[in-house]
């Protein structure tokens, strides 16, 4: 009882999950021949599982519920929406096989030629179009931006890796005790406070709106009709908090159509942001951070009121989504300044000012001189997301000030380490982390990200539920699945 009142690295060990064939293992308790009449499932399972309970370990229980059932007999139902769905199926292959056929015997390697009706099911064709390169030769400020791809990539990687083991943590795992002493690994907090990293796609979303309605608004004049139009063209996402706050973000983009009147909008949507957070935290009671405690991967967070409440509404949010948004507008800005090697030092000054660090020149000629403050990046976020292990220790009930603070403010410190690297990479600050992220083998990866997205849990728990016995959770089995299952089979349909 006092290990399993630990919650927040242990398993409640009082609650015993069996998994039970009622006629087999169970024979000698479905009938009582004193009354000779049949108990209900219920009794049965709590006599039968109590004997086993009692005999071994001397321990009695009660039965609190019964997840699922399956009887002899039971039947698959094939409905009218299933038969619906097979032949939309079917539709969709034989149209992959029409297109592509035609695409190969009747149509040249042109892209010009041929049916565009036909050929847009051409599996031959739309791989070429999702590994072609980002066509930049309309405007070539576009081609500062191929690091989303690689970014958006690698971000994806990590929220695929996290859903991984949370899928073998929500089974049942013949060695829960490698979850548990899991929390003392150093390298395992980076997982447990990893969802700092799920943020960064609302970074890149509202970088890429303001940026390139900043481009649209030099050909067209901006208008109201931009802001239910733009809304439209979105009504079918998946994230309902990143519709919300693109609609917002689409809001201030249409009615601050000033640098001056951006600035200010935005500072004040950023103060308004923080407060929403912070006054949640305190005045709700809620962890600074979504705690990964074991318990928490069985009901998939239904009882964690910091998940619900903080981690997935719109409007604890809005802080990440205006960094993206500022860096945006600022990107736009800067290239088209006349003096871009000024805007460089002004970006290094603001770098330098965040790391504490005092410039040897306020004035920098070279770009080799502040390189090392962009190669801090990277190991500065990567301090922010251990940081959330200090609430992990032992130590008693962290204080409410440092609860409050925390929570408002580790999501825009790391984000802002975002923008800043976005930032570098588009003004070529340094080589390293741009010659990552603009890696070519990102172009196609990072187009199929968001479909990614939405499959990947489907193989996870197909995979998971197929098998016929405890999963055994290790470093290796945890890798192997997310590359041989949730990578493997999640990209490669999509690449046809």
């Amino acid at each position: 009882m006092e290990y399993s009142d630990h919650s927040l690295k242990h398993f409640n060990h009082t609650q015993i999950h069996r998994g039970v064939c009622v006629t087999h293992t169970c024979r000698d308790f479905t009938k009582v021949p004193q009354v000779n009449k049949t108990l209900g499932l219920s009794q049965v399972l709590e006599a039968c599982l109590n004997n086993s309970l009692y005999s071994q370990y001397g321990l009695e229980g009660r039965l609190a519920n019964i997840l699922y059932c399956k009887e002899e007999g039971d039947k698959v139902i094939i409905d009218n929406s299933d038969i619906a769905m097979a032949v939309v199926y079917v539709v969709l292959i034989l149209l992959n096989v029409i297109g592509s056929l035609y695409d190969v015997c009747a149509c040249s390697n042109d892209d010009k030629t041929g049916n565009p009706y036909i050929l847009a099911f051409s599996i031959r064709r739309n791989w070429r179009k999702l590994t072609a390169p980002s066509n930049s030769a309309r405007e070539p400020r576009l081609d500062r931006l191929k690091m989303f791809n690689g970014l958006r990539t690698m971000t994806m990687i990590c929220v695929l890796f996290s859903h991984t083991t949370l899928i073998m943590s929500y089974s049942y795992i013949n060695n829960p005790l490698y979850i548990e002493t899991s929390y003392e690994d150093p390298l395992k907090q980076i997982l447990f406070n990893g969802s700092l990293v799920t943020h960064t796609f609302f970074v890149m979303s509202s970088f890429l709106l303001a940026y390139n309605l900043q481009l649209y608004t030099e050909k067209h004049k901006p208008s109201w009709i931009q802001l239910p139009k733009g809304i439209l063209l979105r009504w079918l996402r998946y994230l309902a908090a990143d519709t919300q706050l693109f609609c917002l973000g689409l809001l201030l983009c249409v009615v601050a159509r000033k640098c001056k009147t951006r600035a200010i909008l935005l500072s004040v949507w950023f103060v308004i942001a923080l407060a929403i957070v912070a006054g949640s935290t305190y005045f709700l009671d809620l962890d600074p951070v979504v705690m990964q405690a074991p318990e928490s991967y069985r009901n998939l967070y239904a009882k964690d009121d910091t998940f619900r409440l903080l981690y997935v509404r719109g409007h604890t949010n809005m802080s990440t989504y205006i960094l993206g948004l500022a860096g945006g507008f600022l990107a736009y800005h800067w290239q088209n300044g006349k003096d871009l090697e000024k805007y460089k030092v002004v970006l290094s000054l603001v770098i330098s000012k965040f790391l504490g660090l005092a410039l040897a020149s306020p004035r920098i000629k070279t770009i080799r001189k502040y390189r090392f403050l962009v190669w801090l990046l990277f190991p500065l976020g990567l301090a922010v997301i251990l940081s959330g292990g200090l609430f992990y220790s032992d130590g008693g009930e962290t204080p409410v000030l440092l609860r409050v603070m925390y929570a408002t403010l580790y999501k825009p410190l790391f984000q802002l380490l975002i923008v800043l690297l976005i930032l570098a990479c588009i003004f070529k600050f340094e080589s390293t982390y741009r010659g990552i992220l603009e890696w070519r083998g990102w172009t196609w990866t990072g187009r199929v990200t968001y479909c990614a997205f939405l499959l990947h849990t489907l193989f996870q728990r197909g995979y998971i539920g197929a098998q016929l016995q405890l999963v055994h959770m290790s470093d290796y089995s945890v890798v192997s699945i997310l590359y041989c299952c949730t990578l493997f089979l999640t990209l490669k349909p999509l690449t046809f």
